[in-house]
């Protein structure tokens, strides 16, 4: 728990000091991620550097107004509209989008409650499964009987096409999805859902609890579970919540498992402003949005973890406004911001039939007479050569083992230019040896990475482990992985 004292944060919410893991951890195609949010009565897609924007909605075509989506890691979109201040069974319509942004199913009352009473708030902290046939959501229910009174909350699961009962998941609030399996705190205590999006059951996740104080405000993870992320708000003297702060962590053993030491160490706190919260982590853990002060705020995993003496993350990409006045954003594979180009336009009369393009040979030449080789794997880079053009090539034995380390493993870079080069070779964040030399001009250099004394003392344990041996040069960068034997 050194983290936890480290952000002056006394309580058992080990992950309390979160903060980003595994750049690219999990699957999916950080390219291809927009954030999906509500924004001016609208339901709106945007790519990540807020450079491209389409509402899906449009204005309400009717006296409600669209408050909360939610999007799929897979890029479907789900939004609800009501009437203002009625959150009622009676009081709301919804609709859902493809990826593309081309609407779905729509109806009323989609996000249905059945407890019967008018104290009933919700939906609140949606969530879509991937697919976008099942979606979550929160709900609370303050029922008053003289002299006092009972505040029930919960989690509803159910299909977008459902007329029955949804599944009700008593106890469980403000719930994320990690892939389909719904996340959750229930009394404190972060929990996980046993299986698919349909299982009643929810097991603790151990080592994550709100911490003495404070008081959840949202909890997400990437599809694997290894990088979570929460929103806690603490509580004042007077009952009131003060200014959101989020927080994130990497769980290296996946969904469910207990943090490690090292896990545990390296949290770190976002770099919001004001009051946070509604936080969202990518499906494949390389993107974070969150709101705060400044609206909808989209940044990249951080590369690196702070010291002991540092709790802000250190971020791939710096953060970006989406919107100033936009809230409830969710990541996902939606291309509906970036629409595809349009044909191009056919031959005009007279013009004639293009010639057919030459077709690729394997290897990525010329299968026409006299443009250029046939021969398969014409200009390629031989096994073990990572290379693209105008950048260094770096060449090392296809298999690795560990033990290499210790007399030193040879490794061969050609750069396309005078400099620096410098190589070095990790495992996870372990660094095992790193060299350098200056290139004097255009050429070919030998390095031999050798680990120090006390690494090679270790490294039969980095075995089965992958390796990572990043080169920089004049041209560029470029990165070798292998599995040490």
């Amino acid at each position: 728990m050194r983290s936890a004292r480290r952000y002056g944060i006394v309580g058992g919410m080990r992950s309390l000091l979160l903060a980003l893991a595994l750049v690219g951890a999990g699957a999916g195609t950080a390219g291809a991620t927009q954030v999906s949010y509500i924004d001016g009565g609208q339901v709106w897609v945007a790519t990540l550097d807020g450079a491209a924007k389409r509402s899906l909605s449009g204005p309400s075509p009717d006296a409600y107004t669209w408050s909360q989506q939610a999007q799929s890691d897979d890029g479907y979109v789900i939004a609800y509209r009501w009437t203002p201040g009625n959150y009622v069974l009676t009081g709301n319509a919804g609709q859902e989008w493809g990826p593309d942004g081309a609407p779905q199913t729509s109806g009323d009352n989609l996000a249905q409650y059945l407890t019967g009473a008018t104290g009933d708030i919700l939906p609140v902290h949606m969530n879509l499964a991937p697919g976008g046939a099942f979606f979550s959501y929160g709900y609370s229910n303050y029922q008053y009987a003289y002299p006092v009174g009972t505040l029930r909350t919960g989690t509803y699961a159910r299909g977008v096409s459902w007329v029955i009962r949804p599944l009700d998941i008593s106890g469980v609030e403000w719930p994320g999805l990690a892939g389909d399996r719904i996340v959750g705190v229930q009394s404190d205590q972060v929990v996980v859902q046993d299986s698919g999006p349909m299982q009643p059951d929810v097991t603790p996740w151990p080592g994550f609890s709100v911490p003495s104080g404070y008081e959840s405000n949202g909890i997400d993870a990437s599809a694997d579970g290894r990088v979570v992320a929460f929103a806690i708000d603490p509580r004042l003297g007077d009952g009131s919540r003060g200014d959101g702060i989020v927080a994130m962590q990497p769980v290296s053993g996946g969904l469910g498992a207990a943090p490690t030491d090292d896990d545990d160490l390296n949290g770190c706190l976002l770099p919001v402003q004001g009051d946070a919260d509604e936080v969202n982590v990518s499906a494949d853990g390389r993107w974070l949005a969150w709101h705060d002060g400044r609206g909808v705020v989209v940044a990249g995993a951080p590369v690196w973890f702070p010291s002991a003496e540092v709790t802000t993350c250190n971020l791939s990409s710096p953060p970006v406004v989406i919107s100033a006045t936009g809230r409830s954003p969710q990541l996902g594979a939606s291309t509906a911001a970036t629409p595809p180009p349009a044909p191009p336009a056919p031959n005009p009369p007279g013009s004639g039939t293009p010639a057919p393009p030459a077709r690729s040979a394997p290897g990525g030449g010329s299968a026409n007479p006299g443009t250029g080789s046939t021969k398969p794997g014409a200009g390629a880079a031989k096994p073990g050569t990572r290379a693209t053009a105008g950048k260094p090539k770096a060449t090392v034995a296809a298999t690795v083992r560990a033990a290499a380390f210790s007399k030193g493993l040879p490794l061969t870079v050609t750069v396309p230019a005078k400099g620096t080069v410098t190589a070095t070779a990790k495992v996870g964040r372990t660094v095992l040896a790193t060299t350098s030399k200056k290139a004097k001009r255009a050429g070919r250099l030998t390095f031999t990475l050798k680990a120090s004394k006390r690494t090679a003392a270790r490294l039969e344990r980095y075995r089965g482990k992958t390796l990572v041996i990043t080169i920089k040069a004049p041209g560029g960068t470029v990165a070798i992985r292998r599995t040490l034997r």
